[in-house]
């Protein structure tokens, strides 16, 4: 048996059209993002290598390290850290040094952000609609990249 369009509906199909396509652009905007998309809590693993001429709070020589952030949705951030520089601990106690900053997301899910406290900034990429962020640290002659999940 043959599926025949009906007559009337031949005029309405460049209107469906146009209505499917801005449902398509309402999703599109839907999966915007902002500083809300990373809101919570995201354990960090990053690593790599500081370079003469970096300054403080940078140690030269490798690094490796696992932090706690905190972002607000707000554009605030916290975070505690345990890091490796050159093979020893810092700090000496191991998430025990509180710091603070401030990110902005891009609605094209890019961002930037600041560790006021200690004087560190980079880059960032959000992915999985929040879930995970890759950045990269963007202070001179540093060469740390680091991965958060949300918890």
């Amino acid at each position: 048996m043959k599926s025949r369009l009906p007559h009337f509906a031949l005029p309405l199909l460049p209107l469906l059209l146009t209505l499917t396509t801005s449902v398509a652009s309402a999703d599109d905007d839907q999966r915007a993002c902002s500083n809300k998309t990373i809101k919570g809590q995201y354990g960090w693993s990053y690593s790599g290598q500081v370079l003469p001429g970096a300054g403080p709070p940078f140690v030269v020589g490798p690094l490796a390290g696992v932090a706690m952030f905190t972002y607000d949705g707000r554009g605030h951030l916290s975070l505690v850290d345990s890091t490796m520089y050159n093979g020893r601990p810092f700090p000496p106690v191991p998430f025990s040094n509180p710091n603070v900053g401030t990110y902005s997301v891009n609605a094209d899910c890019t961002g930037v952000f600041d560790l006021t406290s200690i004087g560190i900034t980079g880059s960032m990429v959000i992915m999985e609609g929040g879930g995970i962020i890759h950045d990269v640290v963007t202070n001179p002659n540093t060469a740390i990249t680091g991965v958060g999940v949300r918890r």
